[in-house]
């Protein structure tokens, strides 16, 4: 009986900890969907990264048959936790068996042996158990090293298409700028030539008008010059007439007057010789110089013509200092001044050089 009852207590212990194990299979179980569900979104990332265009596939054909190899890595681990886990389960339910037997009661009838029995078989499926959740473990364990490698690669995979997508792109619109830029010159050019073209054109007929203008201004010069040729010979044939009979009307009135003059002459000399020849008077020059009766009455009446000059003349006195300084000081309006009074008294005065220089000869004669 304590045998019996030890072992009851052995199985029911036992019980607890396949339970236990239990849950922990079932946590193990959970962590292995939530990898599988990385593993799919890896594949959709995969997926996604497969769509890229041709060019980028065969530019990093090599990293997708390392993520292809990491995948069939993912899927054999996968069908190693899932044996396992298999495994696993039927051992699980042996023990639940068991347990569900040891709950039923025991035989009292049965052998110990039996028991005994059982109980190893218990023991022994719950080290496979425990065995079993150790590898599940570390393959749990590898498992994840491999998806977060799995993820590293495709992570850095994944970067550097990027970035050669980014290359390329950027390439792409490099050389669509360029061969932008390309077509604008292009065109640019084209255009200044056709302008250019047009240009040369235009001048070519300025050119042209401008000749043709030219040939016109000198046509024009050449029978304005012949008109003006023309004109000019006129008017100086009209001159040299005009000239030739004023020459002749001056020669003529010359002529007239000459011939006036020696006229004149001639009846002069024929009047002297008729007036000679009836008055014989004597030339008396002294009595030429003395005055008339008439010029002589006036100064005798008011003595006004011939004052007496007191030894002076006109140009004596205009010679003297003080006339000059008067006149000065009159111009200047400072005569009756103490500075002109003194300017007229240091004045000095003309000398004649004999007291009868400006005496007349004879006096006058009445």
């Amino acid at each position: 009986m304590g045998k019996l009852s030890s072992s009851t207590s052995g199985s029911s212990d036992s019980a607890i900890a396949k339970l236990a194990w239990f849950a922990r299979w079932h946590a193990l179980a959970q962590e292995r969907c939530t990898q599988e569900h990385a593993v799919y979104k890896l594949q959709d990332r995969l997926a996604v990264l497969t769509m890229l265009p041709m060019e980028m596939k065969e530019a990093n054909s090599q990293q997708k048959e390392d993520s292809h190899q990491l995948i069939q890595a993912a899927s054999n681990i996968e069908t190693d936790l899932g044996q396992d886990a298999q495994s696993l389960q039927q051992g699980i339910a042996a023990a639940h068996e068991a347990i569900c037997r040891d709950k039923t009661g025991p035989d009292l009838t049965a052998p110990s042996k039996a028991a005994a029995t059982r109980a190893e078989e218990i023991a022994q499926l719950l080290q496979t158990a425990s065995r079993a959740l150790e590898g599940l473990e570390e393959e749990t364990c590898q498992f994840g090293n491999v998806l977060h490698l799995m993820d590293m690669r495709l992570s850095h995979c994944h970067d550097q298409l990027l970035a050669d997508v980014v290359w390329r792109l950027e390439a792409q619109s490099k050389a669509a700028e360029s061969g932008r830029l390309q077509k604008l010159h292009a065109d640019r050019m084209q255009r200044l030539k056709q302008e250019l073209a047009v240009y040369k054109e235009r001048l070519k007929q300025h050119e042209a008008e401008a000749a043709a203008r030219a040939a016109e201004q000198e046509q024009d010069l050449a029978i304005q010059e012949a008109e003006s040729s023309k004109q000019r010979q006129k008017r100086i044939a009209f001159r040299e007439t005009r000239r030739q009979q004023h020459l002749q009307q001056l020669n003529a009135r010359y002529m007239k007057d000459k011939e006036a003059a020696l006229q004149l002459e001639q009846r002069l000399f024929k009047l002297a010789d008729k007036v000679a020849s009836q008055h014989q008077a004597r030339a008396d020059f002294e009595r030429l110089c003395h005055p008339t009766q008439a010029m002589l009455k006036p100064a005798m009446e008011r003595r006004q013509i011939f004052a007496p000059m007191h030894g002076f003349s006109t140009q004596e006195i205009v010679k003297d200092q003080r006339f000059r300084a008067m006149e000065a000081i009159r111009q200047h309006g400072i005569a009756m001044t103490p500075y002109a009074c003194q300017t007229l008294l240091s004045a000095k005065p003309s000398s004649a050089s004999r007291p009868d220089n400006f005496t007349s000869p004879g006096g006058l004669q009445l």
